[in-house]
């Protein structure tokens, strides 16, 4: 078996990319009972992102719900919503160390839509496995600040 520089956490979020995000975060809210924090802006992305939990601080090491939306026409959100009309859009994982894990997984062949990693939400490091490198899901490798 391979050794691997990084480890695998576990699942950070899955982000969601609803066609009414306000009906979404009313429903996972008000009707769930989940915890739905202050909405994040992240310029990187061009998204605007909030984050949604059972408990009442984000930073807790429990998998989030994050509802995306564009911030722009040429957001990767705005080209998701015009091919699918929303739903889920990625499954982001938890590693140990980013740039190990990105090192590592370019000897593997894996690719990814961003040269290097970039400013998340709440202060994490992020990048984005290439869909056909897995199976045709998007993946997000994050590390917490």
């Amino acid at each position: 078996m391979d050794h691997r520089p990084f480890r695998v956490l576990g699942i950070h979020h899955v982000g969601l990319a609803p066609k009414a995000p306000s009906v979404t975060q009313h429903f996972l809210a008000n009707i769930l009972g989940l915890s739905a924090h202050e909405p994040e802006t992240i310029e990187s992305q061009r998204i605007r992102c909030t984050q949604v939990n059972s408990l009442s601080d984000v930073r807790d090491p429990q998998p989030l719900l994050e509802i995306l939306e564009p911030t722009s026409v040429d957001s990767p959100i705005s080209k998701f919503l015009s091919e699918r009309k929303g739903g889920i859009h990625h499954l982001a994982l938890e590693v140990d160390d980013i740039h190990s894990a990105v090192t590592y997984l370019r000897t593997k062949q894996v690719t990814f839509l961003s040269e290097a990693p970039s400013p998340g939400s709440h202060g994490t490091q992020v990048i984005f496995v290439h869909p056909k490198d897995a199976g045709g899901i998007l993946v997000e490798l994050v590390q917490r600040g």
